[in-house]
């Protein structure tokens, strides 16, 4: 089960992408989650869905600098809002289109709902979306601006249909990715509680807070105002520990903890790498990324 991860030990690695331009954010409300089976009439679903009535997004995400908005949202909410508040908002949701620098981008992963145009009606549909020109280019776009960077998954809570759906078509593609945080509904004992954090999906790593502050502290001046490396966190984990740690597993285990929980090292185990060598993988990736660190020593029941 992940850790929640304190705002305070976050931000800097957030701050750090963003002044990069290496931090996407995931706006992950899905409204209208994928179905097994396919409706009977498309249009029909459609239809009820333009007419169900929903909340406007919490996140004020037009205050902060522009930044990618990869969005599993079909509806205009993002849209509407950066409108409402007079800031511009460049819409990618074909390959014919290109993110503008300078200004956010919205990324409609999960089609347009205004156009009837690449919406998600069944898991089927999500499998499939790889092989879209159009969704395999937002993905790319997605991934690059995701490589050697940070992702941000925005969820009002960690239900399994997003599990599900990160699990199926967003690790595979951001899997390059340097971390991996999501935060909540903004209730701090909330983000905390066991039965929240077993929702999230190995290799993301919770944020305990309120995303409302965690934007703020982005939109902030300050937050830009001395950039440091994007691999840079404060703490730096016990390394002696994780070692002794990771002793208690043999060959299979630890292939499974890196399968399930860190595939970026689980993907540089080549045939014939030795136990020793396998660990001292895993370490050097909990040096460089603390919250990885964190969650091993979770994983492993430290303390």
């Amino acid at each position: 089960m992940p850790t929640a991860l304190e705002l305070a030990i976050v931000l800097p690695r957030l701050n750090a992408a963003l002044a990069a331009g290496k931090l996407l954010v995931v706006v992950a409300d899905l409204p209208f989650p994928p179905e097994v089976e396919a409706p009977a009439s498309a249009a029909v679903r459609i239809a009820q869905w333009q007419q169900t009535p929903l909340p406007t997004l919490p996140w004020r995400l037009w205050e902060t600098p522009a930044l990618p908005l990869l969005s599993l949202d079909p509806t205009p909410r993002v849209q509407e809002a950066f409108r409402d508040h007079g800031v511009p908002l460049n819409v990618v949701a074909t390959r014919r289109e290109v993110p503008v620098a300078g200004q956010h981008a919205l990324l409609q992963l999960a089609g347009d709902l205004g156009t009837r145009r690449g919406l998600f009606f069944t898991w089927e549909d999500v499998r499939a979306a790889r092989g879209d020109p159009d969704k395999a280019y937002l993905l790319q776009e997605a991934a690059r601006v995701a490589r050697d960077g940070v992702v941000l998954a925005l969820a009002p809570v960690p239900l399994p249909t997003f599990a599900r759906l990160w699990d199926t078509l967003l690790a595979p593609a951001l899997r390059e990715a340097h971390a991996v945080y999501a935060v909540g509904a903004g209730d701090s004992a909330a983000g905390t509680a066991a039965a929240v954090l077993a929702a999230w999906s190995p290799g993301i790593s919770p944020i305990a807070g309120d995303p409302a502050t965690l934007l703020a502290a982005l939109a902030a001046p300050a937050a830009l105002a001395a950039p440091v490396p994007v691999s840079a966190i404060p703490a730096a984990p016990n390394l002696a520990q994780l070692r002794r740690l990771l002793a208690q597993l043999d060959d299979v285990e630890l292939d499974a903890l890196c399968m399930d929980h860190f595939p970026a090292v689980y993907d540089k185990f080549a045939r014939g790498l030795r136990l020793d060598e396998k660990r001292n993988l895993l370490l050097d990736h909990c040096r460089r990324h603390p919250e990885a660190a964190d969650r091993v020593a979770a994983l492993l029941g430290a303390g």
